[in-house]
């Protein structure tokens, strides 16, 4: 009779504490205490629960060591940071803005002045001036507010820094950095690897924790340069609401801090605002991100990089072979189709910047794209009505079950990643509340077969 082993799958106290008790029981001389109220007894179940939690660890540790099968927020980030991906934070809504100046003569306004707009706070990245009559200009300006921290060098290579809050709301788009009050002699914010700096070059690297904690790299000598011991390293960033920030009010008062001579108004909706990207994002995407390197090459790689555009929440990329496969024509052109936030909907001048930014991410210096033109097709919806049936165990409550049927029906149908050119099929719904504990089968009536 073969022996019974405690294998390393098994995770169930009850299994484990079965096939402990029959291995005992088969020992040469026996184990004959093993009554439920004896010591024995209870040996065999610290025992029992000791291996169940230590392989549950295991189980663990294992499935959070790759990228796929990760759980864990910190995790995933890790695994992403460690590929080189950066880490996305909150994006400032942008608006434009008609401003004036009653200055007798030139005036000027620095970058990164702050701005005041309906209550709250706006800043410029671009110098705004003014000369003498010279009427009105129009400006983009930018939700946030302008934060400044001070440290001191430390020397040496590969000085390691943190900024802001943990919260994601640093800007990922507004970090520079200059050096001894000399808003000349400063370091720039690159998002690749200190690896990529040439010498002497004065440019950090920074990427984002799983918290939303901003670190920030210098170079070591050989690639970028080292800031001396004793500087003064000012960090200048912005603290961004993101989504809260757009708004669709026009026609509000602009005012600077930086003069009382430069007013204005706005003549746009605050729009562009978004939010961090979700850590599923990284799990689903991060392989496609990692392998083409910010140089889009396979389809996987267009739509990382496409997901990568705030605002879109899923992309579907359509190359010559689903367009007109024998038409040479079309060898370079991609027709795309965004997924966006239904709250903040793209209109021509948005998609007007993510061809502009799909062109910059898959230029050929980085490996891929080769001068391809990108063609609009914007997505139809189609209409679902589900009819489900659901049976509900005796002893639960039926106002409960059913008000979280209809949750779980809803948060199906939230537009995320992956909802693109995907078939629905019955079981699709059905399969989230087979989940629920309170649900013991479901039928759905509506839709009878696959819709496509």
């Amino acid at each position: 009779m073969s022996k019974p082993r405690i294998l390393t799958k098994d995770m169930d106290f009850e299994v484990v504490l079965a096939r402990l008790t029959a291995a005992l029981r088969q020992k040469d001389n026996g184990w004959t205490d093993v009554l439920p109220t004896a010591i024995g007894q209870h040996v065999q179940d610290v025992l029992s629960a000791i291996f169940t939690t230590t392989q549950w660890s295991v189980m663990m540790a294992a499935r959070e060591s790759t990228l796929p099968t990760a759980r864990t927020e910190h995790a995933v980030v890790s695994h992403a940071r460690g590929r080189g991906i950066h880490i996305s934070r909150r994006k400032p809504a942008a608006v434009q803005v008609r401003l004036q100046s009653s200055a007798p003569g030139f005036v000027q306004v620095s970058p990164y002045s702050q701005w005041s707009i309906g209550g709250m706070q706006y800043f410029n990245r671009q110098e705004i001036a003014f000369n003498a009559d010279e009427g009105t200009k129009d400006f983009t300006l930018y939700e946030g507010t302008v934060t400044i921290t001070d440290v001191i060098a430390t020397g040496g290579p590969l000085q390691r820094y943190f900024v802001g809050v943990p919260d994601f709301s640093l800007s990922d788009e507004d970090i520079w950095c200059y050096v001894n009050d000399d808003v000349r002699d400063k370091y720039v914010r690159s998002l690749q690897g200190p690896w990529f700096f040439k010498e002497g070059e004065q440019v950090f690297f920074e990427n984002t924790f799983g918290d939303g904690q901003v670190e920030v790299r210098f170079g070591d000598g050989v690639f970028g340069k080292v800031p001396e011991t004793g500087d003064k390293l000012s960090f200048v960033y912005v603290i961004t609401n993101g989504t809260l920030g757009n708004n669709t009010a026009i026609n509000l008062g602009v005012s600077t801090s930086a003069t009382e001579f430069i007013t204005g108004s706005t003549i746009s909706a605050m729009v562009g605002g978004t939010d961090q990207r979700p850590i599923d994002f990284y799990r689903i995407y991060g392989p496609a991100l990692y392998s083409d390197r910010r140089g889009a090459v396979r389809r996987e790689g267009y739509t990382a990089a496409a997901l990568e555009f705030g605002g879109v929440l899923d992309a579907y990329m359509a190359g010559q072979a689903e367009t007109f496969p024998d038409d040479p024509r079309f060898s370079k052109v991609v027709l795309y189709t965004l997924l966006t936030d239904p709250d903040n909907p793209f209109g021509d001048s948005d998609h007007d910047r993510f061809i502009a930014y799909m062109s910059g991410a898959t230029d050929a210096e980085q490996g891929g794209g080769w001068g391809m033109w990108y063609v609009r097709r914007d997505p139809e919806p189609i209409v679902v009505r589900p009819k489900i049936v659901a049976y509900y165990w005796p002893d639960e409550d039926a106002e409960a079950a059913k008000t979280n049927i209809v949750a779980t029906v809803r948060d199906f149908f939230i537009p995320r990643a992956g909802s693109l050119g995907r078939s629905l099929m019955p079981g699709d719904l059905a399969e989230p509340m087979m989940q629920m504990d309170a649900i013991d089968t479901v039928n759905v009536l509506d839709p009878v077969g696959a819709v496509y």
